[in-house]
């Protein structure tokens, strides 16, 4: 690994399930140093690791996961075989490696209630902040995690990074109000234009900001990143040799 940071996007999915042990698990053996997740809650107020409101295209499961207990949450199987993961397992297991945590907004509240209470319980209220950062979703939620945790770093939210971004493409970067030391999360292109070249970057880094290179997916995309000058790039596969 170079000094990019390079993150696995739901742990390497190509031969496992994403968000599953087995893909994490794939992504650290392959050098990952970060990892992003998904965390919601079930109904009985535990932490799973899943991007969809619904188990229908990992499980097969008519059913949303907010809705069920963790004993019917546990009798789906992902695609592999494996059953979803708990954060508590996930924790344990991936300690060494940072963590990006998106909270997903259906449940974000109780989420984050619940990963305050975790935290509390194995005595992580520092620890977490500096292991992890998060992406919300909605507003309200913002006051909450840092009531919970003071020092956590968010990600540029949805409607952060689209305002920069326009903002970045009409030549007036001033007015997208990109903040200093925050991360934004670009595409590969918008309207076919290729958004990682070294002048739209360098827009962002001139405030102080950090780019994130997002789910490039054709290795002459990650390169393009690469050469434009992000910081960190999130993918699903690998991170390509050096040329």
């Amino acid at each position: 690994m170079s000094e990019i940071i390079w993150i696995s996007h739901r742990g390497l999915h190509d031969r496992h399930a994403e968000n599953s042990m087995l893909a994490f698990r794939a992504a650290t053996d392959a050098g990952f140093t970060h990892l992003e997740t998904d965390l919601r809650c079930t109904l009985d107020g535990r932490l799973v690791l899943h991007h969809d409101p619904h188990l229908r295209r990992t499980c097969g499961v008519d059913a949303r996961l907010e809705d069920l207990t963790l004993d019917q949450v546990r009798q789906a199987r992902l695609p592999d075989g494996q059953h979803l993961p708990l954060f508590d397992e996930f924790a344990e297991r991936f300690d060494r490696q940072q963590w990006i945590l998106d909270i997903k907004p259906e449940s974000g509240e109780r989420t984050l209630t619940l990963l305050h209470d975790w935290a509390r319980r194995n005595h992580a209220l520092q620890w977490l902040p500096r292991k992890a950062r998060f992406l919300l979703w909605r507003d309200q939620h913002y006051p909450l995690l840092y009531r919970y945790f003071p020092g956590a770093v968010t990600m540029a939210d949805r409607g952060e990074c689209r305002r920069a971004g326009l903002s970045v493409l009409c030549g007036m970067s001033q007015l997208g109000n990109i903040r200093h030391q925050r991360t934004y999360s670009i595409p590969p292109r918008y309207m076919g234009r290729n958004l990682f070249r070294r002048a739209i970057v360098k827009a962002y880094q001139r405030h102080g900001a950090r780019v994130l290179a997002f789910l490039p997916e054709k290795e002459t995309d990650i390169y393009r990143a690469l050469e434009g000058g992000a910081q960190e790039i999130l993918i699903n596969t690998r991170p390509p040799l050096p040329p």
